[in-house]
């Protein structure tokens, strides 16, 4: 067994252990806020389990950039300070080549939390507010308003996915002016639009005051907002999947106030995706490095401090993103790109 791989199993263990330990805290969180409503509603506890295992997915990348800075603070600070880096650095090995393992695993981590992005945890999401609306009635039961940023502005009651008990749409015609449709039923069925007890009014109509006209039903396959659509527009930006994010942006024109928050997001969830190498980054020069010469134990700290000052910077671009002080993409990867160049500086400095 060559001594890349050697240094990669023993940081193996660490990593399972921290990742294993920040995912059960995660899950404790969520389950006690959400405790005292499961037992109002009498909610079977199988029901609940399956709820909250479903939303872990989507803790992975939370989880996986913190467990891998502790793993690796703990494997190569115990190798430092019983001298096996020191005797690998004697046999030839440069400090690169010795986290050579670690290194492309954190890659792979990576590019697999991308990936899970995608799909995995977006379908695990979906099911997980499947069990919520099964169990605590319709997502959206009072009324909402949607800008479907196509120049319609919709009033909904009671939505869900198969689409509303009224509805009120107002849309502007470049011929005849302003439209407004109301309806006593909205269906959405094919990807169509149905209204039911349906009154119309045109620009021409609202001056002259005629009397709208009353269609019993009538299909409007012009109006392409969905359900989906419109019901993830209602939910906080910081529970939407990469997958949702994406279906809220396809909508939004370039230079739309409106694209930062979901932009920001978007960029952020791939941001911290790559965190996970560069959470690698920051703990090797305060370990590999600087261990025997300092102490295990200031080097922790010192490590310790410098991704608490990730987490800051990071918190300060966020906020200026939204602020559009910066655009979202210079927001969500400016915290990546400064921590790892400074972890390299101080890498390359102390070896």
């Amino acid at each position: 067994m060559s001594l890349p791989c050697y240094v990669w199993r023993r940081w193996l263990g660490p990593l399972a252990i921290a990742t294993l330990a920040i995912l059960g805290i995660l899950f404790l969180e969520t389950l006690h806020g959400a405790v005292p409503d499961w037992l109002q509603r009498k909610t079977p506890a199988g029901t609940v389990l399956a709820y909250h295992l479903l939303l872990l997915p989507g803790r992975l990348p939370i989880a996986f950039p913190a467990a891998v800075f502790v793993a690796s603070l703990f494997t190569l600070g115990r190798l430092c300070q019983g001298r096996e880096i020191l005797a690998m650095r004697a046999a030839g090995l440069s400090p690169w080549a010795i986290v050579r393992w670690i290194r492309w695993s954190t890659l792979a981590i990576a590019a697999a939390l991308l990936l899970l992005h995608c799909f995995p945890i977006a379908l695990a999401e979906d099911r997980a507010s499947a069990i919520w609306e099964a169990t605590h009635g319709p997502s959206l039961s009072h009324p909402i308003a949607y800008d479907g940023h196509r120049g319609r502005l919709w009033l909904l009651g009671q939505l869900d996915g198969n689409g509303a008990t009224s509805a009120f749409v107002v849309e502007m015609d470049p011929a005849t002016g302003p439209r407004h449709i109301r309806a006593e039923r909205a269906s959405f069925r094919n990807g169509t639009w149905s209204f039911f007890q349906v009154w119309e009014r045109d620009g021409s109509a609202i001056l002259s005051g005629r009397q709208p006209p009353f269609f019993a039903e009538k299909i409007y396959p012009t109006l392409v907002e969905t359900p989906r659509e419109m019901r993830l527009a209602q939910r906080r930006v910081r529970d939407l999947s990469f997958r949702d994010l994406r279906h809220l942006l396809r909508p939004i024109p370039p230079g739309d106030a409106a694209r930062i928050p979901y932009a920001l997001r978007l960029h952020s969830l791939a941001a911290g995706c790559a965190s996970v190498p560069v959470a690698l980054l920051c703990a090797l020069p305060f370990t590999l490095a600087g261990a025997p010469r300092r102490g295990s134990l200031l080097a922790a700290s010192q490590a310790t401090a410098c991704l608490f000052a990730f987490f800051l910077l990071n918190g300060l671009c966020q906020v200026l993103g939204l602020g559009r002080a910066m655009p979202p993409a210079v927001a969500a990867w400016l915290p990546n790109a400064l921590a790892g160049a400074t972890a390299l500086y101080f890498f390359h400095r102390r070896t």
